[in-house]
This record gives C-alpha cells, sequence and structure tokens, in this order.
C-alpha cells in the first residue's frame, strides 16, 4: 500500500525514476501478500511513466492485465487506468479510442457530483481536450480545458493547472490564451 501511494505522490512530483521503483515494487508485492486493490494506482503510474518515455508497447502490457476491470464506476483507482489507457490510445492516434475512455472518468465523476476529491484526482478533462484536438473538435476542447482551469483553480490543485492552460494554450494559439494564465 504505501509503495502504491508513493509511487503516485512521486509520479505527480516529477520523479518517474522514484515513482517507477515504487508501483514496481507495489505489483511484485502486491501479488505476494493479497494487496491487489492497490495494483490499478500502481500500475497507472507505471504506465504514466513509461509512456513519459514513449515505451508505448511496455506501457501497454502494465496497463493489459487491468482490463478485467472494464467499466467498474465503483472503484476509484479505475479511473486512473482509464485516463492512461486513453494517453495510450492518443500516443498511438487513436483520438476517438481515448475519448470513449475517458467518457467514463466524466460518468464517474457525475456520478459523484461536485466534489473536490473526484474532480481533482483524476485529471480527464486535459487528456481529453487533446483527443477532441485530435479529431478536430476544437470548441470541446475549448471548453474541457477551461473547465479544468475552473476546478484547478477553484479547488487549489496546482498540479492540473499546467496541463489545462498547456491545453487551452494549444486551442486558442492567439491572445486568449495568454489572459487565460492570468
Amino acid at each position: 500500500m504505501a509503495s502504491a501511494m508513493r509511487s503516485w505522490r512521486r509520479y505527480l512530483r516529477g520523479n518517474l525514476r522514484g515513482a517507477e521503483a515504487d508501483a514496481r515494487t507495489c505489483l511484485e508485492l502486491a501479488t505476494e501478500a493479497s494487496w491487489a486493490v492497490f495494483n490499478p494506482l500502481a500500475a497507472a503510474v507505471l504506465s504514466g511513466v513509461l509512456l513519459e518515455r514513449g515505451e508505448l508497447d511496455e506501457a501497454r502490457s502494465v496497463l493489459a492485465p487491468f482490463e478485467v476491470f472494464g467499466n467498474d464506476d465503483d472503484f476509484g483507482f479505475v479511473q486512473l487506468l482509464h485516463v492512461k489507457e486513453a494517453e495510450l490510445a492518443l500516443a498511438r492516434g487513436d483520438g476517438e479510442g481515448a475519448l470513449a475512455r475517458l467518457a467514463l472518468c466524466r460518468r464517474f465523476e457525475l456520478g459523484w457530483g461536485e466534489n473536490p476529491g473526484i474532480a481533482c484526482a483524476v485529471d480527464w478533462r486535459s487528456p481529453a481536450a487533446l483527443a477532441n484536438l485530435a479529431v478536430d473538435r476544437r470548441s470541446e476542447a475549448r471548453a474541457l480545458a477551461e473547465d479544468q482551469v475552473q476546478l484547478a483553480r477553484s479547488f487549489g490543485v496546482a498540479r492540473w493547472l499546467a496541463p489545462a492552460l498547456r491545453v487551452l494554450g494549444g486551442v486558442e494559439r492567439d491572445r486568449r490564451a495568454l489572459d487565460a494564465l492570468e
């Protein structure tokens, strides 16, 4: 459990080497100690590290065993897997596939209502905005990026602000993009 949580914290802080080590440790130990409940978190972190390195096939192999969770809306860590599956699809040029995965995160969040613990725990809007850009839906991309900027600012989650602003800048590409930074 501790290695899974620490891997997530390290990943969010940009310590990819430490995040990878902790995620791998969690996945190895969890099978021995029946702590499998934290495996999706560790798999999401490890696949995220691998995606950032461009190791798409290895990221896919990390995510594959967790497909059994499918659309389980009652398990929060699964949302992180959906985001990583979407990022993998996007990296492979499948914007529609990415949007399908991220729709599951949206449905999960809507089920919980406006809850900062849920709304800001998983940044699905920024990847969804990128996926919408990939399939040439600029207005949807803009709306998602603006929503994420608003959520990040209102709940004080700086970690989700930068990706949303980056996407918003890619959508706007003019003075409005600079205004969004203020």
